[in-house]
Protein backbone atom coordinates (compact mmCIF):
# COMPACT_ATOMS: atom_id res chain seq x y z
CA UNK A 1 0.00 0.00 0.00
CA UNK A 2 1.32 3.41 -0.96
CA UNK A 3 0.04 6.33 1.07
CA UNK A 4 0.27 9.64 -0.78
CA UNK A 5 -0.38 12.80 1.17
CA UNK A 6 -2.40 15.46 -0.59
CA UNK A 7 -0.91 18.91 -0.27
CA UNK A 8 -3.73 21.20 0.80
CA UNK A 9 -3.87 24.13 3.20
CA UNK A 10 -4.98 23.33 6.72
CA UNK A 11 -8.42 24.67 7.54
CA UNK A 12 -9.87 25.54 10.91
CA UNK A 13 -12.51 23.23 12.29
CA UNK A 14 -16.13 24.32 12.15
CA UNK A 15 -17.92 24.32 15.48
CA UNK A 16 -20.56 21.61 15.39
CA UNK A 17 -24.04 23.02 15.06
CA UNK A 18 -27.44 21.57 15.79
CA UNK A 19 -30.13 21.89 13.14
CA UNK A 20 -33.48 23.17 14.40
CA UNK A 21 -35.08 23.17 10.96
CA UNK A 22 -34.25 22.97 7.28
CA UNK A 23 -35.72 25.04 4.48
CA UNK A 24 -36.88 23.60 1.19
CA UNK A 25 -34.77 24.94 -1.66
CA UNK A 26 -36.38 26.60 -4.63
CA UNK A 27 -35.71 24.60 -7.78
CA UNK A 28 -34.42 27.73 -9.52
CA UNK A 29 -31.72 28.57 -6.98
CA UNK A 30 -28.08 27.93 -7.87
CA UNK A 31 -27.38 25.61 -4.94
CA UNK A 32 -30.38 23.44 -5.82
CA UNK A 33 -29.13 23.16 -9.39
CA UNK A 34 -25.60 22.40 -8.19
CA UNK A 35 -26.73 19.61 -5.86
CA UNK A 36 -29.09 18.19 -8.46
CA UNK A 37 -26.33 18.11 -11.07
CA UNK A 38 -23.93 16.41 -8.65
CA UNK A 39 -26.56 13.88 -7.52
CA UNK A 40 -27.48 12.79 -11.04
CA UNK A 41 -23.95 12.86 -12.49
CA UNK A 42 -22.70 10.69 -9.64
CA UNK A 43 -25.54 8.16 -9.70
CA UNK A 44 -23.34 5.40 -11.11
CA UNK A 45 -24.92 2.04 -10.26
CA UNK A 46 -26.05 0.42 -13.54
CA UNK A 47 -29.66 -0.64 -13.98
CA UNK A 48 -30.90 1.83 -11.38
CA UNK A 49 -32.15 5.40 -11.42
CA UNK A 50 -33.42 8.09 -9.09
CA UNK A 51 -35.57 11.20 -9.23
CA UNK A 52 -35.15 14.10 -6.82
CA UNK A 53 -38.40 15.27 -5.24
CA UNK A 54 -37.09 18.01 -2.95
CA UNK A 55 -33.98 19.32 -1.23
CA UNK A 56 -33.92 20.75 2.30
CA UNK A 57 -30.92 22.77 3.46
CA UNK A 58 -29.91 24.64 6.62
CA UNK A 59 -29.84 28.41 6.17
CA UNK A 60 -26.45 30.02 5.55
CA UNK A 61 -24.69 26.67 5.50
CA UNK A 62 -22.54 27.15 2.42
CA UNK A 63 -18.79 27.49 2.91
CA UNK A 64 -16.23 27.66 0.08
CA UNK A 65 -14.10 25.09 1.93
CA UNK A 66 -16.85 22.48 1.88
CA UNK A 67 -16.31 19.37 -0.18
CA UNK A 68 -19.83 18.12 -0.86
CA UNK A 69 -20.42 14.46 -0.04
CA UNK A 70 -23.44 12.18 0.46
CA UNK A 71 -24.25 9.98 3.46
CA UNK A 72 -27.00 7.36 3.55
CA UNK A 73 -28.51 6.10 6.78
CA UNK A 74 -31.77 4.97 8.38
CA UNK A 75 -34.85 7.19 8.24
CA UNK A 76 -37.87 6.53 10.46
CA UNK A 77 -40.13 9.55 9.96
CA UNK A 78 -42.07 11.32 7.24
CA UNK A 79 -40.24 14.64 7.44
CA UNK A 80 -39.59 15.96 3.95
CA UNK A 81 -42.60 14.23 2.44
CA UNK A 82 -44.27 17.62 1.96
CA UNK A 83 -44.08 21.24 3.07
CA UNK A 84 -41.36 23.88 3.06
CA UNK A 85 -39.75 22.99 6.40
CA UNK A 86 -37.97 19.93 7.76
CA UNK A 87 -38.02 19.78 11.55
CA UNK A 88 -35.88 16.87 12.80
CA UNK A 89 -37.95 14.34 14.73
CA UNK A 90 -37.04 12.90 18.14
CA UNK A 91 -37.44 9.22 17.18
CA UNK A 92 -34.28 7.42 18.30
CA UNK A 93 -34.66 5.04 15.36
CA UNK A 94 -34.44 7.92 12.88
CA UNK A 95 -30.71 8.25 12.40
CA UNK A 96 -31.20 10.85 9.69
CA UNK A 97 -32.88 13.31 12.05
CA UNK A 98 -30.47 12.42 14.86
CA UNK A 99 -27.53 13.44 12.67
CA UNK A 100 -29.31 16.63 11.65
CA UNK A 101 -30.01 17.48 15.31
CA UNK A 102 -26.71 16.52 16.87
CA UNK A 103 -24.15 16.12 14.09
CA UNK A 104 -22.14 13.01 13.26
CA UNK A 105 -20.67 10.79 15.97
CA UNK A 106 -17.74 8.44 15.40
CA UNK A 107 -18.73 6.55 18.56
CA UNK A 108 -21.75 5.26 16.63
CA UNK A 109 -19.72 4.01 13.68
CA UNK A 110 -18.82 0.36 13.11
CA UNK A 111 -15.27 -0.32 14.40
CA UNK A 112 -15.01 -3.27 11.99
CA UNK A 113 -15.46 -1.02 8.95
CA UNK A 114 -12.81 -1.24 6.22
CA UNK A 115 -10.97 1.88 7.37
CA UNK A 116 -11.79 1.69 11.06
CA UNK A 117 -14.18 3.82 13.13
CA UNK A 118 -14.86 7.04 11.23
CA UNK A 119 -17.53 9.02 9.40
CA UNK A 120 -18.00 7.53 5.93
CA UNK A 121 -19.35 9.59 3.05
CA UNK A 122 -19.06 9.52 -0.72
CA UNK A 123 -19.27 11.69 -3.81
CA UNK A 124 -21.29 8.88 -5.45
CA UNK A 125 -24.98 9.40 -4.69
CA UNK A 126 -25.94 5.84 -5.67
CA UNK A 127 -23.31 4.51 -3.23
CA UNK A 128 -24.88 6.51 -0.40
CA UNK A 129 -28.26 5.20 -1.54
CA UNK A 130 -27.16 1.68 -0.57
CA UNK A 131 -27.40 2.75 3.08
CA UNK A 132 -30.54 4.90 2.80
CA UNK A 133 -33.14 2.73 4.52
CA UNK A 134 -36.74 3.44 5.52
CA UNK A 135 -37.47 1.96 8.95
CA UNK A 136 -41.06 1.18 9.96
CA UNK A 137 -42.53 3.74 7.56
CA UNK A 138 -44.52 3.17 4.38
CA UNK A 139 -42.92 5.54 1.90
CA UNK A 140 -41.42 5.23 -1.55
CA UNK A 141 -39.37 8.34 -0.89
CA UNK A 142 -35.86 8.04 0.49
CA UNK A 143 -33.43 10.47 2.09
CA UNK A 144 -29.71 11.08 1.69
CA UNK A 145 -27.85 13.55 3.90
CA UNK A 146 -25.81 16.22 2.13
CA UNK A 147 -22.52 16.74 3.99
CA UNK A 148 -19.90 19.44 3.96
CA UNK A 149 -16.50 17.83 4.56
CA UNK A 150 -13.33 19.67 5.55
CA UNK A 151 -10.50 17.41 4.40
CA UNK A 152 -7.72 18.81 6.58
CA UNK A 153 -4.64 16.56 6.49
CA UNK A 154 -5.67 14.09 3.83
CA UNK A 155 -4.29 11.05 2.00
CA UNK A 156 -5.34 8.71 -0.78
CA UNK A 157 -5.21 5.06 0.34
CA UNK A 158 -5.55 1.82 -1.58
CA UNK A 159 -5.67 -0.79 1.19
CA UNK A 160 -7.93 -1.27 4.23
CA UNK A 161 -6.60 -0.10 7.58
CA UNK A 162 -6.88 2.51 10.30
CA UNK A 163 -5.42 5.79 9.04
CA UNK A 164 -6.57 7.94 11.93
CA UNK A 165 -3.22 9.75 11.98
CA UNK A 166 -4.79 11.69 9.12
CA UNK A 167 -7.86 13.89 9.38
CA UNK A 168 -9.32 12.28 6.27
CA UNK A 169 -8.52 9.61 3.72
CA UNK A 170 -9.92 9.14 0.23
CA UNK A 171 -10.28 5.43 -0.61
CA UNK A 172 -9.25 4.65 -4.18
CA UNK A 173 -11.31 2.31 -6.33
CA UNK A 174 -10.41 -1.14 -7.62
CA UNK A 175 -9.95 0.30 -11.10
CA UNK A 176 -7.22 2.50 -9.61
CA UNK A 177 -5.63 -0.36 -7.69
CA UNK A 178 -7.63 0.24 -4.52
CA UNK A 179 -10.09 -1.81 -2.48
CA UNK A 180 -13.49 -0.16 -2.99
CA UNK A 181 -15.85 -0.25 -5.96
CA UNK A 182 -16.84 3.40 -5.61
CA UNK A 183 -14.96 6.33 -4.02
CA UNK A 184 -15.32 6.83 -0.27
CA UNK A 185 -14.30 9.73 1.95
CA UNK A 186 -13.34 8.59 5.45
CA UNK A 187 -13.24 11.29 8.13
CA UNK A 188 -11.54 10.59 11.45
CA UNK A 189 -12.47 13.97 12.97
CA UNK A 190 -16.23 14.10 13.37
CA UNK A 191 -16.28 17.88 13.70
CA UNK A 192 -14.89 18.05 10.14
CA UNK A 193 -18.12 16.61 8.73
CA UNK A 194 -21.14 18.91 8.83
CA UNK A 195 -24.71 17.87 7.93
CA UNK A 196 -25.93 20.55 5.53
CA UNK A 197 -29.30 19.14 4.55
CA UNK A 198 -31.24 16.30 2.94
CA UNK A 199 -32.15 15.22 -0.57
CA UNK A 200 -35.52 13.47 -0.87
CA UNK A 201 -35.84 11.19 -3.89
CA UNK A 202 -37.50 8.12 -5.34
CA UNK A 203 -35.58 5.29 -6.93
CA UNK A 204 -36.00 2.47 -9.44
CA UNK A 205 -34.13 -0.80 -9.64
CA UNK A 206 -33.93 -1.14 -5.84
CA UNK A 207 -36.12 -2.69 -3.19
CA UNK A 208 -38.44 0.12 -1.93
Amino acid sequence: MVCISISIPFVRFLTLFCVQSLDRLDENCKFYKHLTHLFYCKWLHPGTSAKIKSIYIKKNCKDPRHHIRFHGTQRACYEGSSGDKWKPCSNNSCYTCSILRNGFSISKSDPSSMFGPAIYSTIVSSKANLYAKNHNIASRKHAIIVCGVFLGRCACVSRPGDYSAFDTVEATTTSQGGSVNYPETVSYRQRNVVPLGVIIYTRKGWTP
